[in-house]
């Protein structure tokens, strides 16, 4: 026998996150699961109430991230293809001859290989761009702000933007070159805000505004559009 899923079923929590917060907070993930994090004293019970009360937001949320990932999952490295460079489109042109895998010149230029060996050659055009771009921008903040981050390393990591270690090594994902610079700017500066605060206390909030009055805007940006910088790589 199969069954249907439908509007009146209950909405699946896959992941409960306890901690020492005061509030429940729900999550689509980038896999459309459903993520909820709660105060540690919270009971199940109240948690799926929580959960059922925003029922038709949660459908709407992980049926959008859904037509996302089929999107990623059609997208092809094909000659026309656009591709994003600091908030801006450009058309990829796959040529037979080149003298590099992957440059760029107003449009990226591929050389035509196997699609894998293709893939590779535009990420790693990419990282290599994003790490002198985000480097600078790290050591302009730094010295206009005395910030004093131990490092800089990029990352590839599928859950988050940047982070900032216990020695204040900053890491920011290479994927970020995509978006527009001050998109790049709000994840650096909130990443070396880190370095003096570790925590999202008002006092960290208070150095990332005197920076970026507008980090609200910015870290929306960031929400409604990260997934258009996950693919194709």
């Amino acid at each position: 026998m199969t069954f249907f899923k439908t509007m009146n079923d209950p909405i699946a929590i896959d992941t409960i996150v306890r901690s020492r917060r005061k509030t429940l907070a729900i999550e689509v993930a980038r896999d459309a699961s459903l993520v909820v994090r709660a105060p540690r004293h919270v009971s199940r019970d109240f948690i799926e109430r929580f959960v059922q009360s925003h029922a038709p937001w949660i459908r709407q949320r992980q049926e959008a991230q859904r037509q996302r990932l089929r999107a990623q999952a059609s997208f092809t490295l094909a000659d026309g293809r656009m591709l994003l460079l600091f908030g801006r489109a450009y058309p990829l042109s796959v040529v037979e001859q080149a003298a590099e895998p992957c440059a760029f010149s107003g449009a990226f230029i591929l050389r035509a290989d196997e699609p894998t060996r293709a893939q590779a050659a535009i990420g790693n055009w990419y990282k290599r761009t994003a790490y002198a771009s985000i480097k600078e921008r790290i050591e302009y903040f730094s010295r206009s702000h005395g910030f004093a981050p131990g490092g800089f390393v990029l990352s590839s990591a599928r859950s988050r933007w940047g982070s900032c270690s216990p020695a204040n090594v900053i890491r920011v994902n290479w994927r970020l070159v995509m978006a527009p610079p001050e998109i790049i700017d709000y994840v650096v500066v909130h990443e070396l805000a880190h370095t003096k605060e570790k925590n999202h206390s008002a006092a960290f909030w208070a150095h990332v505004l005197g920076i970026c009055p507008d980090y609200r805007s910015r870290r929306a940006w960031l929400r409604n559009n990260e997934h258009i910088l996950y693919y194709p790589l």
